[in-house]
C-alpha cells in the first residue's frame, strides 16, 4: 500500500464543502495524509482515497466535517467518518466525561438498545483523550426520527482535549439490528476498525497550510 502526503496531492479547506483536487492521485495510492485547521489547532489524519468529502458546516463555536466512501450518499450512508470541533471548551470537562455525557443522551433516545463501552484513556499528540464504542443496536423504539426502524448505528469515538478546544472524532457504521452481546465493533476489533484513519494527531496552527507541527 502506498501512503503519500496530502501536501502534494490535494487540498482540504475549511472554506470549502468538497475536496479540491490539486493534482491527480496515482491509482496505486490508497491513503494520503490530510491536515485540517479546526479553531485553535489542526487535525491530521490518514485519509483513504476511496472516501470522499460529503458535508461541512461551521457556526459560532462549532465545526463539523463528514466523509463517506465513494459510491455512498450522505442521506443514506452506511459508513461515516466525522470530525467535530467545539471552540473554547477544553477547560470545561474531561474527555471521559464528554463521552459519558453523550452516552447518557444516547440512552435517552435509544433506551435498552443503547451501546456504550469504554475503551480507555489515550494520548493524542500529548493531549488527553478517551475512546469508546457507542451506538444503538436496534432503532425500533428510538425517539430519533432520523433513524431507520429496525436498523443499527455503531461507532468508534475519540474525544480529545486540545489546548483550548475540544475535538470529537468518530467512525461509524449503519446496518441491520444486532445483539448487544455480539456487536460488530468491540474491544477486540476496535483498533482495526479505525485503523485506516490512523494516526490521528493534533498540530499547531502555524506553519505551512498542510504542515503538522506537534
Amino acid at each position: 500500500m502506498r501512503v503519500v502526503s496530502l501536501l502534494m496531492l490535494f487540498t482540504l479547506s475549511v472554506s470549502a464543502a468538497e475536496i479540491e483536487l490539486v493534482d491527480a492521485i496515482p491509482e496505486d495510492v490508497e491513503s494520503i495524509t490530510a491536515v485540517i485547521p479546526v479553531f485553535g489547532q489542526k487535525v491530521s489524519f490518514s485519509f483513504p482515497t476511496n472516501w470522499q468529502s460529503a458535508y461541512r458546516h461551521e457556526q459560532a463555536g462549532a465545526f463539523l466535517v463528514e466523509f463517506i466512501p465513494k459510491g455512498e450518499v450522505l442521506d443514506n450512508w452506511q459508513n461515516l467518518f466525522a470530525i467535530q470541533g467545539f471552540e473554547k471548551g477544553a477547560d470545561k470537562t474531561k474527555p471521559i466525561d464528554l463521552l459519558d455525557g453523550l452516552a447518557l443522551r444516547l440512552k435517552e433516545s435509544c433506551g435498552q438498545y443503547s451501546v456504550y463501552e469504554q475503551l480507555g484513556h489515550l494520548t493524542v499528540s500529548k493531549h488527553k483523550a478517551f475512546a469508546a464504542i457507542m451506538g444503538c443496536s436496534n432503532s425500533s423504539d428510538t425517539k430519533n426520527s432520523s433513524s431507520k426502524k429496525g436498523k443499527s448505528e455503531l461507532g468508534y469515538y475519540i474525544a480529545i482535549q486540545g489546548k483550548q478546544d475540544y475535538y470529537l472524532i468518530h467512525k461509524s457504521i449503519r446496518g441491520d439490528s444486532f445483539d448487544k452481546d455480539n456487536a460488530p465493533i468491540n474491544p477486540d476489533n476496535a483498533d482495526d476498525f479505525i485503523a485506516e484513519f490512523m494516526p490521528i494527531e493534533l498540530c499547531q496552527l502555524g506553519g505551512e497550510e498542510h504542515e503538522c507541527n506537534k
